[in-house]
């Protein structure tokens, strides 16, 4: 079965591309999120202990999505490159719920009274992650494809 071109690549040539910038992205966040993390946590007590609490708080769930966002980058890669289809759809699952949590957040987020902006942001970015979910369903789709061919 031919590969299907998307663009100017084929499809398991977007997969990579994908999943090589999520596993550097994720990378570069745990790093910037430590820092911010030794950052506050060396930073002498005041009379907001709770906000630095919070904002540790904060610190350490962002690190934990960033650690997240890079096995399922090392998961996407090893999909495509061994070519197995249940790992791929295991990152679709996984991102499609981390698009809808994070709609969801953003959206309580303004409703709470928080900035319009991030909900705005949220809505632009959404175009990006549906090209994204589509480009690597294809990959699984010829993947399986051409197993039962």
């Amino acid at each position: 079965m031919e590969e299907r071109n998307i663009c100017c690549c084929g499809a398991s040539t977007w997969t990579k591309v994908i999943a090589w910038i999520e596993i550097v992205c994720s990378v570069i966040l745990i790093v910037i999120f430590s820092v911010v993390a030794i950052t506050i946590g060396g930073s002498e007590p005041d009379s907001g202990h709770d906000e630095s609490f919070n904002n540790m708080l904060a610190v350490i769930m962002l690190i934990l999505r960033a650690v997240v966002l890079f096995l399922m980058g090392i998961v996407l890669l090893r999909g495509s490159l061994k070519r197995k289809p249940g790992h791929i759809r295991a990152w679709l699952v996984i991102t499609t719920i981390g698009l809808i949590v994070q709609v969801i957040l953003e959206t309580v987020n303004v409703v709470s009274g928080g900035e319009f902006v991030s909900l705005v942001v949220t809505a632009l970015v959404i175009p990006f992650f549906i090209f994204l979910l589509w480009t690597v369903n294809i990959h699984k789709n010829e993947i399986m494809a051409a197993a039962t061919a």
